[in-house]
């Protein structure tokens, strides 16, 4: 087949997915390896994504995904491993077990995750082939219930964390939401170790249990990072005190959305802001183990001033995209 190179779009209502598909319906587009790194963040790119090229040393410029080094993650100066030593040989080993994890990755982390999540799937793009496509209907919301489950309730989510024994009672809990997944036992039960060892999240929960019990009048704050100046470590390994405290019922509380106030019984579950510095690692424990805290309207890049920023804050975009 010879290919040609043709415009795509002559105006800007033509660049739409269902346009652009119809004009290409036989063309098959090729963007080759995924091998071109980023000089600033070291993302990897397909070639076809630069900005420019600097003809003297043929020397390939990317913009979008960290505005040529004018973003810096915060945990993308993580101190140490930025998952632990155990999680990454499931990530990366090539046995019975690591190749079980790779392949139900989704439902351990769903399995392991403090919230749940509130989305319409469209079924009619995921295919029973090929690459799965998750495609959303709809808004996508966080959510998370009571501290505690409500009488005669399985419980669910940080409720595991809170009620669970840690071992193996905790696991049968946890795979009875996915009878039909059939989970390695002992996969969920290593996972399960490593995040009460090192998640400030599921540290706190299980810390809290007895006291909840015995004190009806109190209630848990899963907390945001306060604004102003944030030392990385924060961000990126919290304490249990820096992410989570225990309050009155009677107390009152700075009531802003990123906070998140749970109760001690009842069947409602609430909508977490993404504004809150937990929205990610509360949903994808397994993504980020340490419970390193993601974006806010309140994070600084630490490169803004040597890259003469006019507005030091980065943008949701920004740090999502990089």
């Amino acid at each position: 087949m010879v290919l040609t190179r043709r415009v795509v779009c002559n105006t800007s209502t033509d660049n739409n997915q269902a346009t652009i598909l119809a004009k290409f319906q036989d063309l098959p587009y090729r963007l080759g390896k995924q091998d071109h790194e980023c000089q600033y963040c070291g993302a990897l790119r397909w070639g076809e994504e630069r900005t420019k090229i600097k003809s003297k040393h043929q020397e390939e410029t990317y913009s979008n995904c960290c505005q040529q080094g004018s973003v810096t993650l915060p945990w993308g100066e993580f101190e140490g491993p930025t998952v632990p030593d155990s999680l990454l040989k499931l990530y990366t080993g090539s046995d019975k077990d690591a190749k079980e994890f790779q392949q139900n990755i989704t439902h351990y982390n769903n399995a392991l995750s403090f919230t749940s999540l509130g989305v319409k799937v469209d079924q009619s793009v995921a295919g029973q082939k090929g690459i799965n496509t998750f495609r959303v209907s709809g808004q996508l919301a966080h959510r998370i219930g009571s501290a505690l489950p409500a009488a005669k309730k399985v419980p669910s989510y940080a409720q595991i964390y809170v009620v669970g024994d840690g071992g193996e009672g905790e696991v049968d809990v946890r795979l009875g939401h996915f009878k039909n997944k059939k989970l390695s036992k002992v996969v969920m039960l290593e996972l399960q170790t490593i995040l009460n060892d090192i998640n400030p999240y599921a540290e706190f929960l299980k810390s809290s249990a007895s006291i909840l019990e015995s004190q009806p009048s109190l209630r848990l704050m899963l907390k945001t990072l306060p604004p102003g100046k944030r030392e990385l470590k924060t961000y990126n390994k919290p304490r249990p005190e820096d992410v989570a405290a225990i309050v009155e019922s009677s107390e009152t509380l700075d009531e802003k959305p990123r906070h998140i106030i749970l109760h001690r019984k009842n069947n409602k579950l609430k909508h977490i802001t993404d504004l809150s510095t937990g929205y990610l690692p509360l949903r994808y424990p397994l993504m980020l183990p340490f419970g390193s805290q993601q974006w806010d309207d309140n994070y600084v890049s630490p490169t803004a001033k040597q890259n003469n920023k006019s507005k030091p804050e980065s943008t949701a975009v920004e740090i999502f995209r990089n």
